[in-house]
């Protein structure tokens, strides 16, 4: 039988498409990679996480395999968790240091270099996310 999952409405055709990231000139594993729709009438966002050769194949909302035609800008980003720091300072409660293992620039919609152009016929593309950095976050309280 077909089991072709049910879409939503209005849903594009979604084109396979593999991204690689790259850090240093090695693969980026565990980043989180979001495609961001250029246009502002763009709600098809798709993502995913890199696997351990830096390489994603993005879900569309995450669950619809592939990626709609159309331009992209492309954040990509990496979290560390001091595990040594993590205190805990009240019920349900806990700071802990963090670090950026990407450029912070290439987290954010507005600074991010990175952009991508998929077409009908699905492509492999490949991005360089910088050096290696290790920048303390300031999402704690």
């Amino acid at each position: 039988g077909c089991h072709r999952q049910l879409r939503p409405e209005g849903m594009p055709p979604l084109y396979s498409v593999t991204l690689e990231f790259l850090q240093d000139g090695q693969p980026l594993a565990d980043a989180s990679v979001i495609l961001h729709p250029e246009e502002a009438s763009g709600k098809w966002f798709a993502g995913g996480t890199t696997d351990s050769q830096g390489k994603i194949k993005p879900a569309t909302q995450g669950r619809y395999d592939g990626v709609a035609a159309g331009k992209y800008k492309v954040t990509v980003s990496k979290i560390e968790i001091d595990e040594k720091s993590i205190k805990i300072i009240g019920e349900g409660l806990q700071t802990y240091d963090s670090y950026h293992l990407v450029e912070p620039k290439f987290a954010e919609i507005a600074q991010t270099p990175l952009t991508l152009e998929v077409s009908k016929k699905g492509e492999n593309f490949s991005f360089d996310a910088g050096a290696a950095v290790r920048k303390k976050t300031n999402v704690n309280p």
